[in-house]
């Protein structure tokens, strides 16, 4: 909530690697044993501060680095020099072994969202904690996802015609990225809470679902990470972002011949586009994901973060949120939700 509030302002959080803050908590809404198992795991910094309000604080030394045309700068460098990788490299090299057609796993674990490619689906059962070797896919649904077994069990499940059951073979003779090499990492947010947050640490092992799987810590969606596996520096760089720090053949920016258009309460974005000869476009969904962007359509008292499938949108009826503009961190977009409370702002595109 706060990091929406400064954003309006053009304002950003710098957030030091050691914090010197703790969560103290150990009861609340959003506090259980998972979250303080993940609390006690965290590292903080014991250094006594030198620092008084009678001037300038020099003990962290120069930090001009962190004013933002510098820090801009500085990114662009790295992104002009490092060797690129793809987020698909952050996971561990895996292929695919048909097991059995027409079966389902005995029992499910986790689900990676709508994944067309087999040795993609492979390499994310590979390398999520909590996952086994495992995994079942259908080639005619992609929309159905790519849903690992539990560990232990993936055969002996029921019969479904239109499931394959495979193994994820890990290719042990591959080399890993190296810890001495900072590699840039073109990267999409919905790739982010899949594999890419407890690739780089950001989840800790079995600790999935303890903490909103939001992009934290990060500079108009860059930041600066560790490879979990391998140990090596990594600046991720996120597709969309508007300092557009990638090149033009990466770089994802909104489209010219999308219309903005603010739904009535209660509509999906997918009839709000169909009504006008159009079709909504969910890529562009996340251009439009900004208090901005929801000001210049609706009459809100003020703008603030939240969660829930039909974001962005107007609160127009709720109880605890009316006159509210929502935007989100954290949930996925999507063209065919809805809230019986709330107004969507949507991205249509001429139908093809």
């Amino acid at each position: 909530w706060v990091r929406v509030a400064f954003q309006e302002k053009g304002k950003e959080c710098v957030i030091p690697e050691v914090p010197r803050t703790h969560h103290a908590s150990v009861k609340g809404s959003s506090v259980g044993q998972k979250q303080i198992a993940m609390f006690e795991r965290l590292a903080m910094s014991r250094k006594p501060s030198l620092c008084d309000a009678s001037g300038p604080c020099q003990q962290f030394g120069d930090l001009t680095y962190l004013v933002n045309s510098e820090y801009d700068r500085r990114v662009r460098n790295v992104v002009q020099t490092a060797e690129r990788v793809s987020p698909l490299d952050l996971l561990k090299p895996t292929s695919a072994k048909l097991v059995a057609r027409g079966f389902e796993c005995r029992a499910q674990g986790y689900s990676f969202g709508a994944v067309k490619e087999v040795e993609v689906c492979a390499r994310l059962v590979a390398s999520w904690f909590g996952c086994g070797k495992h995994f079942m896919l259908t080639p005619q649904q992609p929309a159905w996802g790519c849903r690992c077994c539990k560990p232990g069990h993936g055969l002996g499940g029921p019969t479904h015609s239109s499931w394959n059951l495979y193994e994820a073979v890990v290719n042990r003779s591959r080399p890993e990225l190296d810890r001495n090499k900072l590699y840039v990492v073109p990267y999409e947010r919905r790739q982010w809470k899949h594999y890419i947050a407890e690739a780089v640490g950001h989840i800790p092992p079995g600790l999935q679902n303890v903490i909103p799987p939001d992009i934290r810590t990060d500079h108009f969606g860059t930041l600066f990470a560790k490879h979990r596996l391998s140990r090596a520096p990594l600046l991720l760089v996120d597709r969309a972002s508007s300092r557009q720090f990638l090149p033009p053949e990466l770089q994802l920016i909104p489209r010219s011949d999308i219309l903005v258009v603010a739904g009535p309460q209660g509509q999906t974005c997918d009839n709000v586009c169909a009504e006008r000869k159009m079709q909504c476009d969910r890529d562009q969904l996340q251009f439009v994901n900004s208090c901005e962007h929801l000001r210049a359509h609706f009459k809100c008292k003020f703008c603030s973060h939240q969660v829930g499938a039909e974001l962005p949108c107007y609160s127009a009826a709720d109880r605890l949120t009316r006159g509210q503009c929502l935007v989100t961190f954290v949930s996925d977009l999507a063209c065919e939700t809805k809230h019986p409370n709330t107004a969507r702002l949507c991205t249509c595109k001429p139908r093809n």
